[in-house]
């Protein structure tokens, strides 16, 4: 379901800044760092995906971790950006996906139905998070050719409308963004 390596890392990158650009040319304040209290680490010895804050705890007792594993930071992963929309209005959250749509798990599936696995696949880790903490949470899923899941285009309308800007001009640059860093990287 997910793409790994170079490629993805590299469409990931591009898609964050490209959607970075978006929210600055429609005047809407972000966090220019992921929200890192709905964060996860994968432990590099036991590989149990933890809280991020349980990660001190889970290293003093993990029986597997090597003097490497204990010298190098651990990496965090959660969602790409908050942001409001309106003064006043509830922080959104959103992750941003960069879906394989040429990946061997996704052959027997259309693209409703990758769009589907990749955003429960984010609500089961963030969505209740967010409920819990007043913020509404985005899926932003888009495949390696740059087509924007439903949900991902409309949260781009509203950033459009909010910024006076046009939904098009606003798909057109995270869409090529990432079809640009996809190919490069192939």
């Amino acid at each position: 379901v997910r793409i790994t390596g170079e490629n993805a890392t590299s469409a990931h990158y591009q898609l964050v800044r490209a959607f970075d650009r978006v929210l600055d040319a429609a005047a809407i304040p972000y966090e220019r760092r992921e929200p890192r209290e709905y964060g996860e680490i994968t432990c590099p010895g036991c590989l149990s995906i933890l809280p991020a804050d349980t990660w001190w705890l889970h290293k003093k007792s993990c029986t597997r971790l090597t003097r490497e594993h204990l010298r190098a930071p651990p990496r965090a992963i959660g969602p790409d950006r908050r942001y409001r929309l309106h003064p006043g209005s509830p922080p959104t959250v959103i992750d941003l996906t960069v879906v394989n749509a040429c990946a061997e798990t996704h052959r027997k599936r259309d693209v409703a139905g990758m769009f589907a696995a990749a955003e429960k696949r984010k609500r089961d880790k963030y969505d209740a998070e967010c409920v819990l903490r007043g913020h509404r949470f985005v899926v932003g899923a888009m495949t390696n050719s740059g087509v924007a899941s439903p949900e991902f285009v409309a949260e781009l309308g509203r950033i459009a409308e909010s910024g006076r800007l046009t939904l098009r001009t606003v798909l057109h640059q995270v869409s090529s963004a990432v079809v640009v860093a996809a190919g490069a990287a192939l």
